[in-house]
């Protein structure tokens, strides 16, 4: 079986489930962030293939810069956190 445009963003999104990390950081300029470079860009490659980006953290984590940017926060399709955090 030949699929001409199997490794095609598009087709790579079609067939990838949602991508869900743990973050060290969210912050309005810097995006979604962590400690570990290895961790950002494997997270980063598959936020770029993901049907859905999920990021889960808790509220203390909102404000906190680290050294290994993910992605920007308006690439996450669900944030899922604590009753400590703040709708904004």
């Amino acid at each position: 079986m030949i699929c001409p445009n199997a490794t095609s963003p598009r087709s790579r999104r079609a067939a990838t489930p949602p991508s869900r990390w743990l973050v060290d950081g969210l912050h309005a300029e810097k995006g979604v962030t962590t400690h570990y470079e290895r961790e950002a860009i494997l997270n980063r490659m598959m936020a770029e293939v993901a049907q859905q980006v999920i990021a889960v953290t808790d509220s203390s984590k909102f404000g906190r810069m680290c050294l290994h940017k993910i992605i920007d926060l308006d690439e996450l399709d669900v944030l899922v956190t604590d009753t400590g955090a703040q709708e904004s």
